[in-house]
């Protein structure tokens, strides 16, 4: 019953077939954005000549993600002339701890936010920070020098740097690129 289901929606276009695995299609996400635009429409219109400009300069992948609290959650991905595999998607959280783009965001969020994160880590990798304190001298190195970086700590082999983008009042992180 479940297969004959699937099928009628990958026969209609809500979901898609991938080998044996099945996602969310393409006519569903559609709708989705008529029922409801997304909450950070504004700020990828935004960023988006900018993420563009990054890419043309890098050629590497492009992303922006926004905080969640102790996670980050992606809202563009723009692939570069490498694809290597990694574990974002647009959509999709990872735990601000191991990310470049969190700590970006992490080290420049209220005390609350900070402590949540250390908190709650979630190593991924044996290059992910596990200790507390190191966690914490890591964010202040991030505020000091404005950027931040990931190394392997997502996903082994991959590396990455992210900096923060602020509110109006710079104060305060509001995501990262």
């Amino acid at each position: 019953t479940t297969f004959r289901l699937l099928s009628l929606l990958v026969e209609g276009g809500l979901v898609d077939r991938v080998g044996t695995n099945y996602r969310i299609g393409q006519r569903i996400l559609e709708m989705a954005r008529t029922v409801a635009p997304s909450p950070y429409a504004e700020l990828r219109d935004v960023a988006m000549p900018h993420l563009l400009d990054l890419l043309a300069v890098t050629k590497e992948t492009v992303h922006l993600a926004v905080s969640t609290g102790d996670r980050i959650l992606y809202i563009e991905k723009i692939f570069g002339h490498n694809q290597v595999s990694s574990p974002s998607r647009v959509g999709g959280t990872l735990h601000a701890s191991c990310s470049a783009l969190g700590k970006a965001i992490s080290a420049f969020s209220t005390e609350a936010v900070v402590r949540q994160v250390v908190a709650t880590r979630q190593p991924r990798t044996p290059y992910s920070i596990a200790a507390p304190s190191v966690l914490l001298d890591e964010l202040r190195s991030v505020r000091r020098a404005g950027v931040a970086f990931d190394r392997e700590e997502a996903q082994r082999g991959l590396t990455c740097v992210a900096a923060p983008i602020f509110d109006a009042s710079g104060s305060k992180a509001i995501a990262a690129v």
